[in-house]
């Protein structure tokens, strides 16, 4: 692609920003930031008694429930787009493994339905009998294995099936825990702690806290009394087949590097410890990128503590990761440029693995709802900071890529940007900031000094440290650019505008996927913050935005600052009060949402490796 090493290393370099006043101007959308009045939801009233004899009617837990033309409607707003990779990196050596790998990846598709609600199997078969009864509601069985569960990801997790709100918590805590009830287990735990009184006490205490918080455990409560089980005892049945068909690859397979990894994390399956799996992983050098586990927290509405399981089954595509590895000699510039106060600085790896792959398959987790483009893993700090054997790897499907911008972003643009700023849409640049944007993932603070301690970010922030983190990727990755074409002089402005414009558009793009999904609030936060400080501008007669190419470096600067104060300050209020502000929809954002209607969502992957190895859906 041309000019993505411009783009590329420009996205990831610099995080800035400082909050400035809200001035008046005819770019400034007149809703902008003024709160939005909260909507009471009215409770169902309880059916009067009645003497005479009336039709009873089942009550619904939710009157609001999508209709069988809806469900049609939101099934069609993801277009199938066919995966395809280039047939000859695929060999004959090559499909044995891969097809052993395909098949424990599925294993994670059956694990996450789980992860997704405790009742959730329980819905599927209420939803499979009501299609046997009357095959005209195929469509709701569609939509489930679609969102992996009966609530609609792309609209605040809103039920399309009548079984009531999803669970903050989803299936990782008993069902009917609250938010409240967990933390106060928690503050008393912690209470505990500081007053026992012998260290076997405290080891205990401490036990039961981490137990809690862990990324791999599943919290119940029975009569009163909180119990914690780890996911290699929950998901024990699952696990062990995943394990055995990831031992028979390893088995199959010449890459020693690929072996390796798979045995330890089939290991790790059984021990609930990821730790070397996950260095292990970061070696890897074959053709073959695989990745199979339990780590993105996102769907831990709760608290965020719990990861779901998820895999990516992937070739490397030799060519395309040539031309990046140029990046990876900016790495630690890229954590040097921060702007915040490095108490705890974070230490972005010497060397830093990027691949440009092709998808062939993908599992749990990540296949729910809206697909991602890339990833950066591994997410354990131990790994991260780790400077001799540690890092992170960032992987960018550029198969998926495409599909996405030439079914999605280009339709968009079309209707959202301003016709003077149609010319700088570009896959590259698209491309590229995801590659920065998961770049900045892997840099900056970690950990934070409170009440004189050091404590972790991600737990200090709770359900709104995603929201934050994934905001400080995107706009992170926008000053990684500014810096490279101001300062570095590596690149044309044009390819500046480029990066600013194919941003915008592709705001569009995410905040369709219901803006309580991190990345959608994400991208949502930032252009109401751009909006408002003009460096966005609207015109309602055309209902199409403009970037001010003179404001939207100072404004990105300005955004990234405070975003990072709110991770280095661990102040759960201040990020919850930082995501209110910012993280609604005004008028003007839902004008221009109702024009994309016709557009696809997202797509729809229809894995073509299947068909050539012989394997079911």
């Amino acid at each position: 692609m041309k000019n993505i090493l411009m783009i590329i290393m420009s996205t990831v370099l610099v995080l800035g920003c400082t909050e400035k006043k809200e001035e008046k101007s005819q770019g400034r959308p007149s809703d902008l930031p003024p709160q939005q009045k909260a909507e009471n939801l009215k409770k169902n009233k309880q059916p009067e008694k009645v003497v005479a004899p009336k039709k009873n009617k089942t009550k619904s837990k939710n009157e609001n429930l999508m209709d069988l033309e809806e469900v049609k409607a939101r099934i069609s707003s993801f277009k199938p787009m066919k995966i395809d990779y280039p047939p000859k990196d695929l060999t004959s050596e090559l499909k044995p493994v891969v097809t052993e790998l395909i098949k424990a990846a599925m294993i994670m598709d059956e694990i996450f339905f789980k992860q997704v609600s405790m009742k959730n199997l329980e819905y599927k078969k209420e939803i499979e009998a009501a299609v046997a009864k009357n095959p005209e509601k195929q469509p709701y069985l569609e939509l489930y294995q679609l969102m992996f569960g009966p609530w609609d990801r792309t609209d605040d997790n809103k039920p399309f099936w009548d079984v009531g709100p999803k669970p903050a918590g989803a299936g990782f805590y008993d069902q009917n825990l609250t938010k409240s009830a967990f933390n106060l287990k928690l503050k008393s735990l912690e209470s505990a702690l500081k007053s026992a009184k012998t260290t076997k006490i405290k080891n205990n205490i401490q036990k039961k806290i981490d137990d809690l918080k862990s990324l791999y455990t599943i919290v119940l409560r029975r009569n009163g009394k909180f119990k914690t089980i780890k996911y290699s005892q929950y998901f024990k049945t699952e696990l062990s087949r995943a394990g055995e068909y990831l031992k028979k690859a390893a088995s199959l397979t010449t890459d020693n590097t690929l072996k390796k990894y798979l045995v330890s994390r089939a290991d790790a399956f059984i021990t609930d410890d990821y730790l070397e799996s996950d260095f292990a992983w970061l070696k890897l050098e074959g053709a073959i990128e695989f990745v199979i586990g339990p780590y993105e927290v996102y769907e831990d509405k709760l608290n965020g503590y719990k990861a779901a399981f998820e895999s990516f089954v992937t070739i490397v595509d030799k060519e395309y990761t040539a031309k990046l590895q140029e990046f990876v000699k900016y790495s630690q510039e890229l954590e040097k440029n921060l702007p915040y106060t490095k108490v705890f600085p974070g230490k972005g790896p010497k060397n830093l693995p990027i691949k440009v792959v092709n998808e062939l398959f993908t599992a749990g987790d990540t296949k729910a709802g809206i697909q991602t483009l890339a990833f950066n893993l591994p997410n354990d700090p131990r790994v991260r900071q780790n400077k001799k054997k540690g890092g992170y790897k960032l992987v960018l499907l550029k198969n998926v890529a495409e599909a996405k911008y030439k079914a999605i972003l280009v339709p968009i643009a079309k209707l959202i940007i301003d016709s003077s700023q149609q010319e700088y849409i570009s896959f590259d640049a698209f491309f590229t900031h995801t590659l920065y944007h998961e770049a900045v993932h892997g840099i900056g603070p970690v950990y934070a000094r409170k009440n004189g301690k050091k404590v972790e970010i991600r737990q200090e922030l709770k359900e709104y440290g995603s929201a934050n983190e994934e905001a400080k990727a995107d706009m992170g990755g926008l000053l990684g650019l500014d810096f490279m074409v101001k300062q570095k002089k590596k690149y044309g402005e044009e390819a500046l505008k480029k990066g600013y414009v194919t941003f915008v558009a592709s705001i569009f793009r995410s905040i369709r996927f219901g803006v309580n999904e991190a990345h959608g609030k994400a991208n949502l936060m930032a252009l109401n913050y751009l909006l408002n400080e003009k460096a966005v501008v609207f015109d309602p007669t055309t209902t199409t935005f403009k970037i001010n190419f003179e404001k939207i470096s100072g404004a990105t600067r300005n955004l990234v600052k405070e975003i990072i104060k709110v991770q280095t300050d661990a102040d759960y209020e201040k990020a919850k009060a930082f995501e209110e502000k910012w993280g609604k929809v005004f008028s003007s954002l839902k004008k221009a949402i109702a024009k994309l209607k016709t557009i696809p969502i997202d797509i729809r992957p229809q894995y073509t490796v299947l068909k050539e190895l012989g394997l079911k859906k």
